[in-house]
Order: C-alpha cells, then sequence, then structure tokens
C-alpha cells in the first residue's frame, strides 16, 4: 500500500476541519426568564469540578451553592459568617449523597482576609474550574471601611472581588478550561458618565474621591459596572488561557439579603410590591449557573449575560472601551496596594511584606506575571 505524502495529509486534515465546522452545533437550551437553577444543572455530571463561591450563605449565592452541591461538584464557600456556612452544609449533606462542601471564611471588608483566603485555597492543592463573585451590598452599613480606608460598597461589590481573581488567577489557568462568574445590574446602564473623556477623567467619575465615596446608589451602580469592566478586561488576557469570564445580571428586586442592613421592612415591603415582574430566587441563580458550568455559555465569554442570552444593551456603553478598562485595572491595583503597604499585611510565609515595594510586593509579581 502507498504511503501518503506529508501534503496528503494536510489536505485530508483540513477536509475533516472543514466538515466539523459546517456540522450544526447541537441547539442551546431553549431556557428563559423562568427557568431555575436545577433547570440548567439537569442531565449534567459535576462531580470532577470545583467551584469557589463567595456570599453562599443566602440568597443567589445559597441557591448557586447548594444546587452545584447536588449536582456533585465540589464547592468551596468563601464567606464571613462561619456558623451560617455550617448550616448550608448541613442542609446539603441532610437532602443530597454528597459530601464535598469545603468552608473558608474571608471578609469582603478586609483584604488581608482575602489574602488568607487565597492563601488557603492554594494550600488545599484544590483546582478551580468556576470562581463565582456573588457577594454583594446594596447600601452597607457604615458606608466606609474604616480598616481599609474604602467605601464599603465598592470594597464589597467590586475591589475585593478583583483582587481575590488576581490572587486566583494562577489556579484558574492551571485549572482550563474555568470559568469567572462576576454578578452586574440594569442599574449600570442609568449611571449619568461622561464618556467624552480621557481615561484618568472618566476614573475620577467611577471611582469616586479615590474608592472614599459615601454615596449609596451612585456607589452600587459604579461598582456593577466595574464589575462589568473587569470580566471583559479578565476575557481579553485571559481566554486565550482557556478561562471564560461572564457578567451576569440575575434580574432587579429578587427577595435576597443585598439591601437588608439599611432598609429591612422597606425592602420586603419593595420585592412584595414587584413580585409579579421580578424573579424568584432559584429562577435568578439560574443564570449564574449557567455561566458557571453550561456548555452553551463557551461562545459568550466576556459578555453581560440576561437570562441565559447575551445582552449588551442593558448595561452602560463605557464598558465596552477597553482604555477605560485598562485604567479601571491599573487604578484597582493602585488601591489595593495602597491598603496592603498601610496595613503591612502579612504574605504566605507570615512574614511582615510591604506590599509597596516593587521588588518585594506580592501584588506586584502578580501584575508582572500578568
Amino acid at each position: 500500500m502507498p504511503s501518503r505524502s506529508s501534503e496528503d495529509v494536510g489536505v485530508e486534515r483540513v477536509e475533516t476541519l472543514a466538515n466539523i465546522l459546517q456540522t450544526p452545533s447541537p441547539m442551546a437550551p431553549k431556557f428563559g426568564r423562568h427557568t431555575t437553577a436545577k433547570d440548567v444543572v439537569q442531565g449534567m455530571d459535576l462531580t470532577n469540578k470545583t467551584y469557589l463561591i463567595t456570599g453562599a450563605t443566602s440568597g443567589l449565592g445559597q441557591e448557586v451553592a447548594i444546587t452545584l452541591a447536588e449536582a456533585g461538584a465540589h464547592v468551596v464557600m468563601a464567606i464571613r459568617d462561619l456558623n451560617k456556612g455550617d448550616l448550608v452544609r448541613s442542609h446539603i449533606y441532610t437532602n443530597t449523597c454528597y459530601r464535598k462542601v469545603d468552608i473558608i471564611r474571608m471578609d469582603l471588608l478586609d483584604l488581608s482576609s482575602v489574602v488568607d483566603a487565597a492563601n488557603e485555597f492554594k494550600k488545599n492543592g484544590w483546582d478551580l474550574h468556576g470562581l463565582i463573585l456573588n457577594a454583594g451590598a446594596y447600601a452597607p452599613n457604615p458606608g466606609f471601611n474604616e480598616l481599609d480606608n474604602l467605601n464599603s460598597a465598592l470594597q464589597t461589590n467590586y475591589l475585593s472581588h478583583f483582587f481575590l481573581t488576581l490572587l486566583l488567577k494562577d489556579v484558574l489557568i492551571k485549572s482550563a478550561p474555568s470559568r469567572i462568574v462576576s454578578l452586574t445590574s440594569v442599574m449600570t446602564k442609568y449611571l449619568r458618565m461622561n464618556q467624552k473623556v480621557n481615561a484618568t477623567q472618566f476614573l475620577e467619575q467611577l471611582i469616586e474621591t479615590g474608592g472614599r465615596g459615601t454615596r449609596k446608589y451612585h456607589q452600587y451602580a459604579k461598582s456593577k459596572l466595574c464589575n462589568i469592566m473587569l470580566m471583559k478586561k479578565m476575557h481579553r488576557d485571559l481566554h486565550c488561557h482557556g478561562v471564560s469570564t461572564y457578567a451576569v445580571d440575575p434580574g432587579s428586586f429578587i427577595n435576597t439579603r443585598i439591601a437588608a442592613e439599611n432598609y429591612g421592612w422597606l425592602r420586603e415591603l419593595v420585592c412584595l410590591m414587584a413580585s409579579p415582574f421580578s424573579k424568584e430566587v432559584a429562577e435568578g441563580a439560574a443564570t449564574v449557573i449557567f455561566a458557571a458550568i453550561h456548555p452553551a455559555a463557551e461562545t459568550m465569554s466576556g459578555k453581560n449575560l440576561v437570562n441565559h442570552k447575551v445582552k449588551e444593551s442593558t448595561i452602560h456603553p463605557a464598558a465596552n472601551n477597553e482604555v477605560f478598562q485598562d485604567a479601571l485595572y491599573s487604578h484597582s491595583c493602585a488601591m489595593i496596594e495602597r491598603v496592603l503597604s498601610m496595613r503591612k499585611i502579612k504574605g504566605d510565609d507570615d512574614d511582615i511584606v510591604d506590599f509597596s515595594d516593587s521588588k518585594n510586593g506580592y501584588l506586584q509579581k502578580l501584575i508582572k506575571e500578568n
């Protein structure tokens, strides 16, 4: 039998690739507004997957954690209240046959706690197939965090999550294919921000008073815009390494605990009045899980998702400005360095590290590696 030339083999490979490209892909599942989290995971086996979820003790985060665990995933809850975490874990263990839930303490209003949480995750040697940045606060009380000298909403919703992403970036790349999911809001669309400015001027609008602003509504919406911009920036940086990123708007007026601190009964009343137009918690969590695990989301990296579909019309157009994205990334690193240097937070070896030192700074090393 005559041997084939390398040219023949090359032609055959091209023809095979062409046939694959011409083969229709499986139809995306017909998920919609009232799809639940359990609908999304139906028929999926996640027994070899690990997901870290922030804010997993209530609302959307709890629903995501329970649903992923019930599908066999190893769930790591990064949370502030360990007692609440134990209750969620007990619920999972009581209602499923799976025993793969771990708890790491992390306080998003303490950057040293974020460092400790990332270190603990790494020391366990776990893979990371999905980083779900769920925790959030609408108008936390107090509005200013004296410990890290930052606006509480900005730090809770965005900056600490940004820091956690940096610290676990290497694990995400090593575990690829992997995904990052960050929660956003349609409120970003209605921000009044001048886009016809340079990057520095834009940041002055986005990060009020260098991250120390106290306005509640604006800080919440702007922190969510930061999340969208981060996912788009990370898509540009990490997608080539097998890491996909998603901004997810779960819906408005879902009856979670996000504004409970300041609004109490008023929050309950608003949620009740809005209930005919809003989602149940299980429905709000569905798109979060879709972005984190579903094959149909593979082509949607770097986009804003609403009801399991790409929907860029519901976000502020400035989110797509790559110059602004890069400037936000650099400014966020600078804010973190300022806090870490000020507090002289401990590094991996438990020695005091001056994070402002470009030679010894842990964050500087991360930035250079990026």
